[in-house]
């Protein structure tokens, strides 16, 4: 009843304000259904995300459904522009979603051993996607080469088939298109990183117009804020868009980095009983300057886009990854109270991932008696092998906070050919009707048949250690209500499938996967555009099976349920001519249900979850000067367990960041000064805890300087 009532109390003053809103602009009858993308398009609007805009976006990417307004999207789906990516200095996905309310990232590029980020969305794990198809979450492209990110939160069964619950994240990268590009920037981020960066394109000379290109290049080397911690980083990305008709374009892409990653600083474990000590200093180094993380990544594939006719489209893409990983890095546990731990060096031999994605999607319009549809057809499926090296560990003995230990490398290899064998694949065959039922209602309906593949080999005796083979039907609806043209309300179904969880070292079944399972999410939300904002509201409730150690024989297992509900809003867009606002929160209530192996479980919140993440970015332009731009931020994230049963918390931490931005004219092109500072007080706090990576540092003061100029 309460989350009721803050519902109404939250949402009446946008109500009023979107109905008086468009009585005001002589605006007419009340249109809905899925042709209102057109209506929703502010003129002014130039390019899609701009800053001038106040970042907003009039059009979402629903997967193999293709695009949707704003307020047609009955999901609740968040898009961070490329030049508010570029706007905020970030260099990770860390820093990319810094703006975004319903995406927690509890660690940062920097400071994490693997060069990658993991991602949670209303307490879930998240999949990744490149250009709307499956990457490995080792395997995601740097931001410098990124056109926009789209966040869909909960899960999505229905349009990706295998996906964790809490939602997907996908990187769209920039395209070839007809518009002549042309910029440079270089500058210095993360506490001593010094990068720089070019981006080329439009059409190709001598082609008539039928032969598009886009060039990336992104070089970055030096250290951090982490003493004795050295990092690099490269990127060199190609497409094309050959227009073969006029309405059959052929574009292939191309995709190379490298990430390597010296001296990772520490991530600690909390042995059982031990809670989070006070943050040390994030700057000095906990771990060993010899420690070594390096990926290499070449990806390639293309689409194709074929409008058939007025009635019927084809859509088609295909990606091809090939992953190389090499990691020598430390596991640390903190063994009491006093910031004692003790510190393994663990050594993996070089491992191969290889992933190929595709989909082909059939799209065709008519319409039945007064319903008007748009129907959705195809296939949407991943098939990925990885091929694992040998490990070793060694103990490299006590340290503490205090006085970290400093040790020399121990003598210890492995041999370079496979020792296991991992293959998984996904199939999916997806159904989808868009239907405009009327002026003000649209629906859309549709269903997933699934089949998933998973094999477990160990090579060296050529021996299927696990195997599964499942197959799913993942249903799906929505209504959509527009009680005016700038104000949309739906409910909505979705399912999630996804592979099992992971069993701990600790266990008596350690590194066990356990078997799929499936969640629901039901939702209900708002959408509004008043004026230059954006402004959505979501209530949701996600079902997923829970999976935990049981006490009396130590194996992990699947075991009652985890339920997810809460409230989410987020605002983009312009609160004045020259002040853009982009933020908002998510309050959650995560508990496990029904836990019969372990019912001291019962009612706890799963461990990290915080119950509150709040983010809020401004921009002003100052008066008379159009090239002058000051920037702030803040950030919190509330308390979150650090064990499973609700004993030790993290507590809830704030930081503030600002920043400016000129832009004047040089030369008769543009150019671009940004400064910005991260942790303007410099606060010392634990980022987050989870049981794979432990205890992760926030990043202290760091200071962000770039030059771009555009010709």
């Amino acid at each position: 009843m309460k989350i009721n009532s803050y519902l109404w109390v939250t949402l009446l003053p946008w109500s009023l304000l979107a109905g008086s809103n468009a009585q005001a602009a002589g605006d007419g009858p009340t249109t809905g259904g899925i042709e209102l993308a057109p209506v929703q398009v502010k003129a002014h609007r130039e390019v899609e995300g701009a800053a001038s805009g106040g970042y907003q976006t009039s059009t979402d990417a629903v997967g193999p459904l293709g695009q949707l307004s704003f307020l047609d999207t009955p999901y609740s789906l968040n898009v961070t522009s490329g030049e508010l990516i570029e706007n905020t200095e970030s260099h990770s996905m860390a820093d990319a979603l810094k703006t975004n309310p319903g995406v927690f990232v509890g660690q940062s590029q920097l400071t994490d051993a693997r060069g990658m980020n993991d991602a949670f969305i209303r307490g879930f794990k998240v999949s990744y996607l490149r250009d709307g198809l499956y990457t490995n979450s080792y395997n995601m492209p740097l931001v410098e080469g990124v056109e926009r990110m789209e966040v869909l939160n909960g899960p999505s069964a229905f349009l990706y088939g295998y996906v964790n619950p809490g939602g997907v994240i996908n990187y769209v990268t920039k395209k070839a298109g007809p518009v002549p590009v042309a910029s440079f920037r270089t500058g210095t981020y993360g506490g001593g990183q010094v990068f720089a960066a070019g981006d080329v394109g439009g059409p190709l000379a001598g082609t008539g117009d039928r032969l598009d290109y886009r060039v990336n290049a992104f070089y970055s080397d030096g250290g951090t804020f982490v003493d004795q911690q050295k990092l690099t980083s490269n990127m060199l990305s190609a497409c094309m868009a050959w227009h073969i008709t006029p309405d059959l374009v052929l574009s292939p892409h191309f995709y190379h980095s490298e990430f390597r990653q010296q001296g990772a600083q520490a991530q600690f474990l909390l042995a059982s009983g031990v809670a989070a000590p006070a943050t040390p200093d994030p700057t000095r180094a906990y771990g060993q300057s010899w420690t070594l993380n390096k990926v290499v990544s070449n990806q390639t594939g293309f689409a194709l886009d074929d409008r058939i006719n007025d009635t019927f489209t084809f859509r088609s893409d295909y990606n091809f990854s090939n992953m190389w990983w090499n990691d020598q890095t430390l596991k640390s546990t903190l063994t009491d109270n006093a910031g004692d731990y003790s510190e393994t060096f663990r050594f993996f031999g070089p491992e191969h991932y290889y992933t190929k994605t595709g989909s082909a999607m059939l799209d065709a319009r008519f319409a039945t008696g007064s319903l008007e549809h748009v129907l959705s057809l195809g296939y949407w499926g991943s098939n990925e092998q990885d091929d694992d090296a040998a490990s070793s560990s060694q103990n490299l003995g006590s340290s503490s906070l205090g006085g970290p230990l400093r040790a020399a490398r121990p003598a210890i290899d492995t041999p370079d050919g496979p020792v296991s064998h991992i293959e998984w694949y996904y199939n999916s065959m997806l159904i989808g009707d868009r239907i405009t039922l009327g002026p003000a209602w649209s629906a859309l309906v549709g269903a997933n048949e699934t089949f998933v593949h998973e094999l477990y080999e160990d090579t060296t005796t050529d021996t299927v250690t696990e195997r599964f083979d499942a197959a799913k039907w993942s249903p799906s609806f929505a209504l959509t209500y527009h009680p005016t043209p700038v104000v949309s309300t739906y409910v909505s179904y979705m399912q999630g499938l996804e592979f099992g969880d992971q069993a701990p070292d600790t266990a008596a079944n350690a590194n066990q996967i356990l078997a799929p399972s499936a969640s629901g999410q039901y939702e209900l939300g708002l959408k509004a555009t008043p004026g230059d904002l954006s402004i959505a509201v979501a209530l949701f409730r996600i079902d997923k099976v829970n999976a935990e150690l049981d006490p009396a024989d130590n194996v992990y297992k699947q075991d009652g349920r985890e339920v997810h509900q809460g409230l989410e809003v987020t605002t983009t867009g312009k609160v004045a001519p020259r002040l853009t606002l982009v933020g908002g929160f998510t309050w959650l209530k995560a508990t496990v249900d029904k836990a019969t192996a372990d019912p001291a479980l019962d009612g706890k919140t799963p461990l990290g979850v915080p119950e509150l993440v709040a983010r809020l970015y401004l921009e002003y332009q100052l008066a008379g000067r159009k090239d002058l731009v000051l920037e702030g931020g803040a950030n919190y994230v509330g308390k979150a367990p650090t064990d499973n049963y609700d004993t030790h918390y993290l507590g809830d931490d704030a930081t503030f960041d600002a920043g400016l931005r000129f832009a004047p004219r040089l030369w008769d092109h543009q150019a671009q000064v940004s400064l910005k500072v991260d942790n303007l007080f410099d606060k010392a706090y634990w980022a987050s805890y989870t049981s794979r990576n432990g205890l992760q540092f926030g990043e202290p003061r760091t200071l962000a300087l770039s030059l771009k100029y555009s010709l």
